[in-house]
């Protein structure tokens, strides 16, 4: 048995670039923090180790050494990473016992010192691509 001609259909879909397929360039990712807690004022910096929300000093924190002996005073150092795990986050305890937080610590260049800010800044610009 013949089958019946039909006649060849054409289908045709339009193409809506987004940004998605879009070859235009990569987006590069980095943070921006300044030293900025305390602001002259000393005190003790406290590492979150035990996952728990809050300064909890009765627990035997962990206790960040600086190179000011132990304490921390805002130095307004400002830093620009692409890895945002290199804040920890802690709390500051003054040396007049009032107590903030939380706040965001990351190590100096020199692997020494502490630096503490009250948060960090994400920061998108887009790459071109070669």
């Amino acid at each position: 048995m013949k089958k019946p001609f039909t006649m060849p259909k054409i289908i045709v879909e339009q193409f809506v670039p987004n940004e998605y397929v879009s070859a235009c360039g990569d987006i590069e990712v980095t943070y921006t923090a300044t030293c900025n807690v305390g602001n002259g004022d000393y005190g003790q910096v406290y590492l979150e180790t035990n996952g728990v929300a809050g300064l909890q000093t009765e627990v035997t924190p962990t206790a960040l050494p600086d190179h000011t002996k132990g304490h921390h005073a805002a130095c307004f150092l400002e830093i620009e990473t692409s890895n945002k795990n290199e804040f920890c986050k802690g709390y500051f305890l003054s040396e007049n016992s009032s107590g903030y937080g939380p706040i965001y610590v990351w190590t100096g260049p020199n692997g020494r010192e502490n630096h503490c800010t009250w948060g960090y800044t994400r920061n998108e610009k887009e790459t071109a691509k070669s």
